[in-house]
This record gives structure tokens, C-alpha cells and sequence, in this order.
């Protein structure tokens, strides 16, 4: 896990599982509610076919976050 040094990821890879927590984590905060567990498996899917294509996690997080930013739901 990464210390509290003002990272938005709450690890340094792109595992699922730290792929699911920012997920929530920064979407609770992004969309003002809890995600549907629907739109977590997507950002999440999305995230992991992000990683294997990059194989790097900076960008695999970046593409995460820029999804959820672009989404409807964003504020």
C-alpha cells in the first residue's frame, strides 16, 4: 500500500483488487453516492484489459480515472 503521500491510488499496481478501491474510493467522492456494483466491475474490467495492454499502472490508473470523470455521473 502507498502512504498517505497525496496519491490518488491506494497502492502501486494495478492489481483488481487496488483497481476495485480506487474505484470506489475516488467514485463515493467523484459521483457524490456509492458506485452500483455494476459500474465497479466495469471500471474495474476496464482497468485490468487497461493493464495488460499498457503493463504499466501510472497509465492504467490515469485511464481509470479519466473514465470516471468523462462519465454522466461525475458531479
Amino acid at each position: 500500500m502507498a502512504s498517505d503521500d497525496g496519491r490518488l491510488a491506494p497502492c502501486d499496481d494495478a492489481a483488481p483488487a487496488c483497481l476495485e478501491e480506487l474505484v470506489r474510493g475516488l467514485g463515493r467522492r467523484a459521483y457524490r453516492r456509492p458506485l452500483a456494483p455494476d459500474e465497479v466491475d466495469r471500471l474495474v474490467a476496464l482497468g485490468t484489459g487497461a493493464n495488460e495492454a499498457l503493463g504499466n499502472a501510472d497509465e492504467t490508473v490515469a485511464l481509470v480515472i479519466a473514465a470516471m470523470l468523462q462519465s454522466p455521473h461525475f458531479l
